[in-house]
């Protein structure tokens, strides 16, 4: 067994031997023992590799644990390694990587002064290229977000990616992310509504 099966182990006999302790944390908030969990996910997750996490109740009242390769390809190998030890007998649903959401499309992202900026993709339109290789270029064109910088319209784009199609789906097929306020003329035939994309990426 290598180390790295050693440490995806470990985690996860203390995640079974944990699970009811993990459930009331996150049930009760005022759990005396919450911060404590959280810090032994967080060591055993991050000793593994360097991964973020999440885990909870989602819509449908079942439990999750996301871990995330944080959009990183060979991350993401061996947090799907990490899912393939995962024990079958709970009633869990683990994921290798951030599932797309059921989503109004509407969300919050942090500007450069770690300001809460709102952001409605829902009137966005895109273009799609795909490469030689059959990877594909997105580019958003996006009119209401001139009140924010590029910086922060590119990290807005590419998190409404993974929230609309999953980090899977992103990291296996998207190459790159581009975000502007208005496409040239030349694509006003070719553009489509954003409500479009995920069945046009995964048809």
């Amino acid at each position: 067994m290598s180390a790295n099966e050693e440490k995806i182990m470990a985690f996860w006999q203390w995640f079974v031997k944990s699970e009811s302790i993990i459930k009331d944390c996150i049930e009760n908030e005022t759990e005396k023992t919450r911060e404590h969990v959280v810090e032994q996910l967080n060591n055993l997750i991050l000793n593994i590799g360097a991964f973020s996490w999440d885990i909870g109740l989602d819509g449908s009242n079942s439990w999750f644990l996301t871990i995330s390769p944080n959009g990183d390809r060979d991350q993401f190998k061996v947090s799907k390694e990490i899912m393939e030890y995962a024990p079958t007998h709970m009633n869990w649903t683990f994921h290798s990587s951030k599932p797309a959401k059921n989503w109004d499309r509407i969300f919050k992202i942090h500007n450069y002064n770690l300001d809460l900026v709102n952001i409605d993709a829902n009137p966005w339109n895109y273009i799609v290229f795909e490469e030689e290789d059959g990877q594909l270029e997105l580019i958003f064109e996006a009119n209401n977000i001139t009140h924010i910088d590029e910086e922060t319209a590119l990290s807005a784009a590419h998190e409404f990616v993974t929230h609309e199609l999953g980090e899977a789906l992103k990291i296996k097929r998207i190459a790159s992310v581009k975000i502007v306020v208005l496409l040239e003329s030349e694509y006003d035939d070719s553009k489509e509504p954003i409500s479009e994309l995920k069945d046009h990426l995964t048809e």
